[in-house]
């Protein structure tokens, strides 16, 4: 194919570089793709092309991340009550005190009772800056220090590194003293802070303990903790919910040297520590999981505990959508192995394929995926969804809509594309791929269920655009045109391309992508509708270099980032930045922060921020939910897969109770190998 060529104006941040190139659309080499390693003309444009697709690749260093670990009272060791007091002995183990008994720690994994030792009761709050550990106040602060600890403290701590510098908590927010400075955060009777200090979310401090790079802050809502520098100022993090705390209501702390925290609550203790650790060793994690816990018949699902937040016994479950999530599996694995030729990777990619082949193969009519699949008698189902096969062994849910198709589609581009090694391979690539294009087509661009009638959402015919259809046509004739340039690059078949042209020009798809809603406010967003946009974008802005219809696409996809770039999503932002110009800012740094921020747990915990004070603008979303203006931050929300809403402040677990389920680590394998088998991320791994 030749290479689609446009003038950029590639801009370097003044006062460095500015160039005029002429360059491909997109400049990578990923195996598979039609314009992979094609190269721009002329020595000086090859060099700034080369300069542009340098920083496109970001080195990812080794990082510290959270990892979780609770102990309860009873099987957990720890006498009954509220920990009231956590502290090294004099032989250096960790003790933790309630009111009725004392505990030390064992072996690092358990606590084991102390007999000599008696329970404490709760300190008191410190009344004079001489209880306040290394704090000597400046002369100038001394009497606004001595009035608020006897009024107001709560609890207090000194800064072991600077002894003018102390932070006293109370029921209303934090007084810091340094020196002669002083800030307040809350109380009616202070000036305002910072803005960046207003975003405390909860002010009701109960303790409050000096790190060796940030300031943890107990409170009666969870756990607080403020970094200061690291190029952007002050940014608070939050700890709440049973993923991080036993109980929210905070009752002691610890913090250590290298960096592990430990919290007393009134239902145990949680050691939350920061060890060091790269995005692969992440990623290994969420393949641990989902391999161990996820995986039925080759499809890709949450799975059920049989008590909430204990992985030991679990169950795995079906969703109306397992073809589309075994897809987004697919490719993950797929792109793995594109980045690192790992045979498990293969293994496993070629495994869930499988499981996408017969969910055609298992419905008896050709080219039509079933949504799910499962022996007879596995679930309970409702029995007019779920046809039995001829033999009765197994049965298949019907009426599958766009949503499997657009999974289907992308895995099968990333697994031709990445994983399929031989001419049969391929062949079953080009027959998966054509069996459900060639049913649609036959169809009249209508889905066809076993009743000869479409699927509830399983329609891209004109007729259906000009009716009842019209508000979806943007999305629906991304993913059909998608669908039909992703059948024509895998099986080469010259009909698709032609059917591709038709809806494209004659039936006006093409103009209808420009027409692809553009939602600024987050209270009106289909992160549904999203999901499905992105998955159909990846491949046919990979395959489209056609100037005749680029510029749709183009426009159709910068409007629709334009709407997702607030989320930092790095699925979003990757496929953003493979399939538009190499010099496009696509939010690679937001992309990377997020994985890393991403929690190694992947359970379904309820996400609780609704109280929290540092959402002020509050929003209903679709579904008259609760919504803030911002994103939750991913630790700090419910486990969610991409379709999911994440300004929703509160969320809860399945069946509304938290910790009953778990989901598979798909939703963030997918990202991290789409970031390394495209250059975005590196890194330097064993």
């Amino acid at each position: 194919m030749r290479p689609t060529i446009r003038t950029l104006v590639l801009t370097r941040g003044a006062p460095t570089l500015v160039a005029v190139a002429v360059a491909v659309a997109v400049v990578m080499a990923i195996p598979g793709h039609a314009h992979a390693g094609e190269a721009v003309a002329g020595a000086a444009d090859e060099a700034a092309a080369a300069e542009i697709a340098k920083e496109r690749t970001r080195l990812v260093p080794p990082f510290r991340c959270e990892v979780h670990t609770e102990f309860a009272p009873g099987a957990g060791g720890l006498p009954a009550g509220v920990v009231t007091a956590l502290e090294r002995d004099a032989a250096g183990a960790l003790v933790a005190y309630t009111e009725s008994g004392a505990a030390r720690l064992s072996d690092g994994d358990r606590f084991v009772t102390v007999a000599e030792a008696p329970g404490r009761m709760p300190a008191a709050p410190p009344r004079d800056a001489a209880a306040i550990a290394g704090f000597t106040p400046d002369p100038a602060v001394a009497e606004e220090v001595a009035r608020v600890l006897k009024e107001e403290a709560t609890c207090a701590a000194g800064n072991p590194r600077d002894r003018d510098e102390a932070i006293i908590g109370t029921a209303d927010g934090l007084r810091c003293f340094d020196g002669e400075k002083r800030l307040f955060i809350g109380g009616k009777d202070y000036a305002p802070p910072a803005e960046e200090w207003r975003e405390m979310p909860w002010r009701e401090t109960t303790c409050v303990a000096y790190g060796p790079d940030a300031v943890f802050i107990g409170s009666t809502r969870g756990l607080m903790r403020v970094r200061f520098g690291q190029g952007r100022g002050i940014r608070w993090d939050y700890y709440a919910g049973r993923r991080w705390l036993p109980d929210d209501l905070v009752t002691a702390l610890l913090v250590e040297p290298d960096h592990t925290v430990w919290v007393g609550t009134k239902a145990g203790v949680a050691r939350i520590a920061w060890p060091e650790m790269t995005l692969a060793d992440k990623a290994r994690a969420w393949e641990s999981a989902t391999r161990a816990r996820h995986v039925r018949d080759g499809l890709i699902n949450r799975c059920v505990f049989e008590t909430p937040g204990v992985t030991a016994k679990s169950a795995k479950m079906w969703e109306d959508n397992d073809g589309l999530w075994t897809s987004l599996y697919v490719a993950a694995e797929a792109l793995r192995y594109g980045a690192t030729k790992e045979l498990e990777a293969k293994r496993f990619a070629d495994e869930s394929f499988a499981a996408l082949e017969r969910l055609v193969a298992i419905t008896s009519h050709p080219g039509f995926p079933a949504r799910s699949f499962m022996r007879a008698g596995e679930f309970t189902v409702e029995e007019d969804r779920w046809p039995f096969t001829p033999d009765r062994q197994w049965r298949w849910r019907n009426d599958t809509s766009s949503d499997e198709l657009c999974g289907h589609f992308f895995a099968v581009a990333c697994w031709h594309d990445h994983c399929a090694l031989t001419d049969e391979e391929k062949a079953r690539a080009r027959r998966h791929a054509g069996a459900i294009m060639n049913r649609i087509i036959a169809g009249g661009w209508r889905l066809l269920d076993e009743n000869g009638q479409p699927t509830s959402w399983g329609r891209w015919d004109p007729e259906y655009f000009a009716g009842p259809g019209r508000a979806e046509r943007g999305l629906n004739s991304l993913e059909i045109l998608s669908f039909l340039k992703t059948t024509f690059h895998v099986t080469g078949e010259a009909k698709y391309q032609r059917a591709y042209e038709h809806l494209y020009v004659d039936e006006k798809y093409g103009t209808f992508l420009r027409t692809l809603r553009s939602v600024l406010l987050p209270r009106f967003i289909n992160h549904s509708d999203d999901e499905l946009a992105f998955l159909s974008y990846y491949p046919i802005m990979l395959y489209e270099q056609d100037p005749r219809f680029r510029p749709n696409l183009e426009h159709s996809l910068n409007k629709s980032f334009e709407t997702e770039r607030r989320e930092k999503s790095p699925l979003w932002n990757f496929i953003y930045g493979a399939g538009m110009p190499a010099a496009t800012d696509f939010g690679q740094g937001d992309a990377v922060e997020f994985l890393q921020e991403a929690p190694l747990d992947l359970i379904d915990w309820d996400g609780l921020n609704s109280h929290r004070l540092d959402f002020r603008r509050r929003f209903t979303d679709r579904f008259g939910s609760k919504q803030g203006e911002r994103v939750v931050p991913v630790k700090e929300r419910r486990a969610m897969r991409w379709n999911s809403n994440p300004y929703v402040l509160d969320s809860h677990g399945d069946a509304g109770v938290s910790g009953l389920c778990e989901y598979d680590g798909a939703m963030y394998l997918l990202p991290y190998w789409m970031g390394r088998a495209h250059g975005f991320i590196r890194e330097n791994t064993k």
